[in-house]
Parts: C-alpha cells; structure tokens; sequence
C-alpha cells in the first residue's frame, strides 16, 4: 500500500520554497494577478507532497508554471467568451432609430388599449409586472372583479390591435 499524503511535507516545502517559487513567476508572468501565482505555488506543493510526487525545486517550479498557464488559458477563454457575448448582445440591441419606433409603437398601443384614466392607471400598473388581479385592485383600490374585467378588456384590444397590424403588414 502506497504511503498517504505527508501534511509535514507540504507545509516544509511551501515555507522553504514559496517566496523563491512565486518571485520567479512574477518575474516571468508580470502583471498576472498575485493571488493566481500564489494558487499555482500552492498547487505545486501539494503535487509534490502526494505519493510519488517529485519534490526537487525544479518540479515545483515546472509544476506551478504548468498550473498558472492552465490557469491563464482558461482565463483568456472565458475573457474571448464574455467579449463575444458582449459583442452579440450588442448587435442584438436596437438601433436608436429602432427604439424611437418602438416607443411611438408603444405610445400608440397604450392610446389604443387604455381609452379612460382609470384604464390608463390600471395599465401603468399592469406593466410594471403586477399581473395578479387580486394584487391589481388592491393596489388601486378597486374590487377584484373590476380588475378583472379590465385586464380582459385589454387583453382583447392587445389582439384586435395585433391582429389589425398584422393585416397591413
């Protein structure tokens, strides 16, 4: 049976060789984070202190090298990841001229389905996500029933109003 991971080991190895380790990576590495230099020394050791791991100051160093390489690769893939994310999302967004014709389209559906105050209040309340009646009315003040009614009332003029752009498109 193979021995078992040597905790005294490490903790010798990271004391004697981590200041060394982590120095001559941020020489190599400048401008990587600290943190990330000091998780692939961190790394190295415990490598090294496993069964069979190698424990001469060149492993380490190959060790945390390798490790802090992986870690930025995998940095930089996330980063190209984001970026195009970012770069979709933005193609995805409307044009300011497409915004201005989203408004006036919105400003006309709002003409068109809430035709009396109270209607527009109820409207301006419904937008803001509150879609329940019961919360509807007691927000307002209203009887269930009321809200009920005319959240159906819009319901019905969204459709007619969809219904009749779709004819002249």
């Amino acid at each position: 049976m193979p021995p078992a991971f040597d905790p005294t080991l490490a903790a010798a190895l990271y004391e004697r060789h981590s200041d060394a380790l982590e120095a001559r990576l941020a020489g190599r590495y400048r401008g990587v984070d600290p943190q990330a230099i000091a998780d692939a020394v961190v790394e190295a050791v415990l490598a090294a202190a496993k069964p069979g791991g190698d424990a001469s100051v060149w492993a380490l160093a190959r060790h945390a090298r390798d490790r802090l390489r992986v870690f930025l690769r995998s940095q930089s893939r996330r980063k190209r990841r984001e970026e195009k994310s970012v770069t979709t999302d933005l193609a995805a967004a409307p044009s300011p001229l497409e915004l201005l014709a989203i408004r006036e389209l919105a400003a006309a559906c709002r003409e068109t389905i809430a035709t009396a105050d109270d209607e527009r209040r109820i409207l301006d309340v419904w937008l803001t996500g509150v879609t329940d009646p019961a919360e509807l009315a007691a927000k307002l003040g209203l009887e269930r029933e009321e809200a009920v009614r005319v959240l159906a009332r819009f319901r019905q003029r969204m459709k007619r109003e969809r219904d009749r752009r779709e004819d002249r498109a």
